[in-house]
């Protein structure tokens, strides 16, 4: 087929070139000039297929999460295995802080809720206690800060433990209650026809609980293991 010189330009139109036609303008052999061409043209292809083969292989789902500082998770650590510590071997598993936060939120959530309805005004002290952490861990999610999302799913999970107290209490009402007032999860649980498996339904929730915040914490290792290695 016509081929176009790519030494000096010039088209020739011989319909059909063997392996040494030559150029009948400049007389190069247009094998000799095409080979080192190609060879060139076809190392940045190599290195290109290279580079692309080498990312797939370390390429991680969730890639765009930035790396987190070793100070943060290693203190991140030492603060979830102290509340650990104190759920563990306190007698009634309080966290002064946490615990007095969470009860706030609790408290909050009743008087919120209860605008909308009674039946959200019964539910809106657990709601409140979840709602607070969900929102600051989706806060953290989407600036992909991994120990801030980390932390707060630890935070709203430890309110399992709380509520799974709560659920507990509801046939034996002996936990003291704020102001007096009425059991929560003695009415949900009587609403619904199961006040005779409050127990049950706390051992569950208590499960869920400590697998939702040993979870959140193996999630930071995981993204920390990548940076050390």
């Amino acid at each position: 087929m016509p081929k176009l010189c790519e030494k000096c330009g010039n088209y020739d139109p011989t319909p059909q070139l063997m392996a040494d036609s030559r150029c009948p303008s400049c007389g190069v052999v247009y094998a000799k000039i095409a080979e080192p061409s190609g060879s060139v043209a076809s190392a940045p292809a190599t290195s290109s297929t290279g580079a692309v083969a080498s990312s797939l292989a370390t390429h991680e789902p969730g890639s765009d999460w930035p790396p987190p500082k070793p100070a943060e998770v290693w203190l991140s650590v030492a603060a979830v295995s102290a509340l650990f510590t104190v759920i563990l071997f306190d007698d009634d598993g309080f966290v002064l802080l946490l615990d007095h936060a969470n009860l706030a939120f609790h408290e909050a959530g009743h008087l919120f809720f209860g605008m909308l309805g009674s039946t959200l005004g019964l539910y809106g002290g657990t709601l409140g206690q979840l709602v607070f952490p969900v929102v600051a861990a989706v806060s953290f999610w989407r600036r992909r800060q991994a120990v801030g999302a980390a932390l707060t799913g630890v935070w709203l999970f430890e309110n399992f433990l709380n509520i799974a107290r709560y659920m507990a209490d509801a046939r034996a009402q002996l936990l003291p209650l704020v102001g007096g007032g009425e059991h929560d999860w003695y009415h949900i649980f009587s609403g619904l026809g199961l006040l005779d498996r409050d127990t049950d339904i706390a051992a569950v929730t208590q499960t869920l609980g400590w697998l939702g915040m040993i979870g959140c914490m193996l999630w930071l290792w995981r993204r920390f293991i990548p940076r050390r290695n």
